[in-house]
């Protein structure tokens, strides 16, 4: 954006500055519904819009999954594993899929998390968006027996971003709490 002031016809400032806006809108419907049970498949869906009139190529999605303790909201994040079961991490696989086959998130499932850590992180993607054009991307988690479910609230945190050798662009981000029980 520009700004120039002008008294009596004579310029006497200009203000340059960027504006940053979320160029993407994400939907991250509310789910009442459980995560099922160990070792089965929990979908969720996550519209999106290109809200500009370029293309967008080369997204790619930060995902963050974690356990926060109570009924969510502002609580603070706890494991989601059991204290009686640390030796298995509290999903076994975390999978997206925009078009095509199901892959999985690189550093998510499997044991590849940390084990004590309130929350796991990985990095997928290369989405591209056209012009005011939609997509919807799908992330599935299957949970493991080690995941604790008592007084515990599911949060998955998925962030569009692109990366370039200028940096991080943020595109979009939307955040979901579910019930684990």
């Amino acid at each position: 954006m520009n700004v120039r002031a002008t008294v009596k016809g004579k310029v006497v400032e200009n203000v340059t500055q960027d504006i940053d806006f979320l160029a993407v809108s994400v939907n991250a419907p509310e789910r009442k519904k459980p995560l099922e049970k160990a070792g089965t498949w929990t979908e969720f869906a996550y519209p999106l819009k290109n809200l500009t009139r370029t293309d967008l190529r080369g997204l790619q999605g930060d995902l963050v999954l974690g356990c926060v303790g109570g009924s969510g909201g502002l609580a603070d994040q706890v494991s989601c594993m059991s204290d009686d079961d640390r030796d298995q991490p509290p999903f076994t696989a975390v999978e997206w899929r925009a078009d095509g086959d199901w892959k999985p998130v690189p550093g998510m499932g499997g044991g590849q998390e940390k084990k004590t850590a309130p929350q796991v992180a990985g990095t997928f993607g290369e989405i591209d968006l056209p012009a005011q054009g939609s997509q919807e991307i799908r992330i599935r988690i299957k949970p493991s027996a080690a995941m604790e479910r008592e007084d515990k609230t599911g949060r998955l945190m998925l962030t569009l971003v692109q990366r370039d050798k200028s940096g991080v662009r943020q595109y979009a981000d939307a955040q979901q709490e579910f019930p684990l029980s």
